[in-house]
């Protein structure tokens, strides 16, 4: 058991051990049991990564992944796919920063960073924190589970690693799945993106589903929260109840395109075959923090969730 603060995170921990012989001669005479040796290794397919699927059946033949995870479906493992929340044709990627045009916000601008978690083992955990409020987080079977008390609050937030880069200009995408809001209590649930997160927790930008119970419409908020106090950016009235199904919610700060000096927010939500966002608006800097998901009262399950600094 692991513990953030108010919030208690189970997780299993996986390990795998892999034996090699480098460069070690055999006794004279032994030439039999090293061909017989490699009669065995040659008598089944290749498997270069050695987890147990053959390299002609492998979505990822050079990284090892049992459950062959390909979260796009354009068969390339998420081991080894560079864009492994889009499907993609091509891994071209102009600028050469390691982020291809297919997914780079800005592909002809070197120096941008996509961080994504799939949670396919327990150790992702470790890239990430939880605080704000009171509530559980547990991993298990591929995902990560939310669970806030009666009102809480819980942030899932991933910061800076070990490269040392800062980024004020991040967009956060991530595939949900929202639970029945929990009743009683305040009025106010809502499940959102965040980033810029300060340190206090008191500056960010925040994209999110929001409702008040009794529930009588769901809007796509967007909001600045500066030194602790909340500004709207844009509004819109998406519906009559939050939807329980898979959800794909996205927070971006940045430009349009390239080409555009002025940058914005822009959030929107795909649940579906509907699609709500909310016009790039003009906003503020921020500093650079930290950045993630936000749920008030509503459980939630993240299945995956990109993180894409912009140069």
């Amino acid at each position: 058991m692991r513990a953030w603060g108010l919030i208690a995170c189970w997780a299993v921990a996986l390990g795998a051990g892999c034996n090699q012989v480098l460069g070690l001669d055999e006794p004279a005479g032994d030439d039999d049991g090293d061909d017989e040796r490699d009669a065995q290794v040659s008598d089944g397919p290749a498997d270069r990564d050695m987890d147990g699927v053959p390299d002609v059946d492998d979505v990822c033949p050079d990284a090892s992944d049992p459950g062959q995870h390909d979260e796009d479906g354009d068969g390339l493992g998420d081991r080894c796919d560079r864009c492994p929340h889009l499907a993609q044709e091509s891994d071209l990627d102009g600028d050469e920063d390691d982020v291809p045009d297919a997914c780079d916000p800005y592909p002809a601008t070197s120096g941008g960073r996509l961080r994504w978690s799939g949670f396919h083992v327990a150790e992702e955990l470790d890239e990430w924190r939880a605080d704000g409020g009171e509530g559980v987080v547990e991993w298990s079977n591929d995902e990560v589970t939310l669970t806030p008390l009666l009102d809480g609050e819980v942030r899932f937030l991933r910061g800076e690693d070990d490269s040392g880069r800062v980024s004020t200009r991040t967009r956060v995408i991530a595939s949900l799945g929202l639970g029945a809001p929990n009743a009683g209590g305040t009025a106010r649930r809502a499940v959102g993106a965040i980033t810029n997160v300060s340190s206090s927790g008191l500056d960010l930008f925040l994209c999110q589903l929001e409702t008040d119970l009794p529930i009588t419409q769901v809007r796509l908020q967007e909001y600045r929260i500066a030194s602790g106090v909340a500004a709207t950016i844009a509004t819109s009235v998406t519906g009559d109840a939050l939807p329980m199904g898979d959800v794909i919610l996205e927070l971006d700060l940045g430009a349009d395109d390239e080409q555009t000096t002025t940058r914005g927010a822009f959030c929107q939500v795909r649940a579906g075959a509907a699609s709500h966002a909310l016009p790039r608006a003009t906003v503020v800097d921020l500093p650079p923090g930290e950045a993630g998901l936000r749920t008030v009262g509503v459980p939630l399950r993240v299945r995956w969730a990109a993180i894409i600094d912009h140069p």
